[in-house]
């Protein structure tokens, strides 16, 4: 494998991995990420187990391949250089990063050892504005759990009815809803795009139901009011 790709491209994307980066080495192969060089397109792969994301990498290929590079130490190495980056590996145990005239030499890993991209015969795909999203993940997030031990109630229920999205909080104690319309399709999953794309691992029950005297008004934008009354204060 031998590419080249400007210093401030690779740092973008070596930046945009670090928070799903496993830290605590449990794994190792967690602690790297997949580069995979491509004439056609090249991309990097980061996962945690629980999330993956991967990101295109715009360099100039000439010799494909793949492999597995330690995240953390290439990202600090890329930070203190200035001129283009020159990574080239003759095998997949090392790679060699070069720019101007400082030069490194990574261990690596196999690429057979990364944790494959998640797989989904057909997937239903939301279009959503960012704020949009924003909003209804920061008006439902605050009910959620934290560390429960009932896992599925540290994060959110995303509920699809045509071109509803509802989206659920709760821990067990409260609970909270808010409802968007979006564009939502059945899409066969092919090759992954070139683009920035994620992947997370969810469950496909929620233990917990909407309350049935509770009014399902919220809308995007707004919060939902709460007819039960406030306890009074001593």
């Amino acid at each position: 494998m031998k590419l080249k790709v400007t210093r401030d491209e690779l740092l973008e994307r070596l930046s945009n991995i670090q928070n799903v980066v496993e830290k605590r080495n449990t794994m190792p192969v967690l602690s790297h990420f997949l580069l995979d060089a491509r004439t056609d397109g090249s991309r990097i792969t980061a996962t945690d187990i629980e999330t993956a994301i991967r990101e295109p990498l715009a360099a100039e290929v000439e010799t494909e391949g793949v492999l597995c590079i330690p995240a953390r130490k290439l990202f600090e190495i890329v930070k203190e250089l200035e001129g283009d980056v020159a990574l080239d590996s003759e095998d997949s145990q090392w790679l060699n990063v070069s720019s101007g005239k400082s030069s490194f030499r990574l261990a690596c890993l196999a690429p057979e050892e990364f944790p494959s991209w998640p797989q989904m015969e057909e997937a239903v795909e939301i279009k959503l504005k960012p704020d949009q999203l924003e909003t209804l993940v920061a008006s439902t997030i605050y009910s959620a759990g934290e560390s429960d031990t009932r896992y599925t109630l540290n994060g959110l229920l995303f509920h699809i009815e045509g071109k509803r999205l509802i989206v659920v909080g709760t821990d067990g104690h409260r609970m909270a809803l808010m409802e968007s319309l979006s564009r939502s399709t059945s899409i066969p999953c092919g090759r992954p795009s070139r683009k920035s794309s994620f992947s997370m691992y969810c469950e496909t029950t929620f233990p917990i139901s909407w309350p049935s005297n509770w009014p399902m008004t919220a809308r995007s934008g707004t919060k939902r009011k709460s007819n039960r009354p406030r306890p009074s204060k001593a």
